[in-house]
C-alpha cells in the first residue's frame, strides 16, 4: 500500500480535523464547507449545509468500511448528522490524491 498522502500536519492539528462517527465507528476527517457563494455567507454569519469530509482511505480499510464509502452513507459530527450526497451534479465523493490515498465524501447536512 502506498503511503498516505501527507495530510498529517493537518489531520494532527485540532483546527482542521473534526472526530466523526459512522455507525458505531469513530473516524478522523478534515471538515469544509462546499459552496459557491462561501465568502458572502461567511461575510453574513450564513450557515451552510453541504460539507465535505476528508478521510484517509487506509483508516476505512482499518476499521472495515467500504471505499468509497457509499452515497446515503450517515456521518454524525458534534450532535449533527450528515448524508453523503451528489453536489451540483458531481458524485458524492472525489479522490484527493492521484494514489487513491485520501478520499473526500460530499454531504448535505440532514439533522441536528
Amino acid at each position: 500500500m502506498p503511503p498516505k498522502f501527507p495530510f498529517d500536519r493537518f489531520f494532527a492539528n485540532q483546527y482542521f480535523t473534526v472526530t466523526v462517527m459512522i455507525g458505531t465507528l469513530a473516524l478522523s476527517a478534515m471538515k469544509y464547507p462546499l459552496g459557491e457563494k462561501l465568502g458572502i455567507l461567511a461575510g453574513i454569519g450564513g450557515s451552510y449545509s453541504a460539507w465535505e469530509f476528508v478521510f484517509q482511505v487506509q483508516d476505512l480499510v482499518d476499521v472495515g468500511l467500504a471505499v468509497p464509502l457509499p452515497d446515503g452513507t450517515k456521518i454524525t459530527e458534534g450532535g449533527r448528522t450528515f448524508q453523503a450526497a451528489p453536489f451540483l451534479g458531481q458524485p458524492h465523493y472525489r479522490w484527493i490524491d492521484p494514489d487513491q490515498t485520501t478520499l473526500a465524501v460530499r454531504c448535505k447536512e440532514v439533522g441536528a
